[in-house]
């Protein structure tokens, strides 16, 4: 801070950064956050679409993110979508490994190496409409993510239906491919959630 500059709230996190973001960028987050604000009103965006927006523009643009909370905020925050998708990622494997497990599934061999040409296309087209259908649920996933409680139905419908698609694809192997991705997260999930005095990863 040069000599003779007043710090606006001093002490505090927000005066400094407030001087640190020179004034052409202040100026951009400005026109940025009106822009947004005027497609808010409008009804075009949602309000978190437009906090995100405006967030990625610099770190003082929107004091209500979660990266702007404190660290208390912060390693909840963390922890409650790495548990979303721990559970989600272990339905999932499990789902998908009783479908795989069902007599008829195994009966049929779906995308068995030595299978007769025209059963193997036949596998495809089931294959590729289970995912195509699976695509669709995540799409309403999105549209709906803000709506309660459609947003958790659509979930609960795309969990079902990714599992579904999984477990015809991989076939009784499906349950080592989940259990690997589930332990990745898990991985990941530990050391991000942990923290350190006033540190986090």
């Amino acid at each position: 801070v040069e000599e003779g500059v007043a710090v606006p709230n001093a002490g505090r996190a927000t005066g400094i950064v407030d001087l640190a973001v020179s004034a052409a960028t202040r100026n951009e987050l400005d026109k940025r956050k009106r822009i947004l604000r005027e497609q808010q009103d409008a009804g075009r965006l949602e309000p978190r679409t437009v906090a995100d927006a405006v967030t990625g523009g610099g770190k003082s643009s929107c004091e209500f993110a979660v990266d702007q909370l404190g660290l208390d905020i912060l390693a909840a925050f963390r922890r409650k979508v790495f548990g979303i998708l721990i559970l989600q990622s272990t339905t999932v494997w499990g789902l998908a490994a009783a479908l795989a497990r069902m007599p008829v599934i195994m009966d049929r061999d779906i995308l068995g190496v030595e299978k007769d040409p025209l059963d193997y296309y036949k596998d495809v087209v089931i294959v590729v409409v289970a995912w195509i259908i699976t695509i669709i649920s995540l799409g309403l996933v999105a549209r709906y993510r803000y709506h309660w409680p459609l947003n958790l139905a659509y979930l609960s419908i795309f969990t079902m239906l990714i599992s579904s698609a999984l477990g015809l694809m991989c076939g009784p192997n499906v349950i080592y491919g989940m259990g690997l991705a589930t332990a990745s997260v898990i991985s990941v999930a530990i050391p991000s959630c942990l923290r350190f005095k006033d540190r986090m990863i």
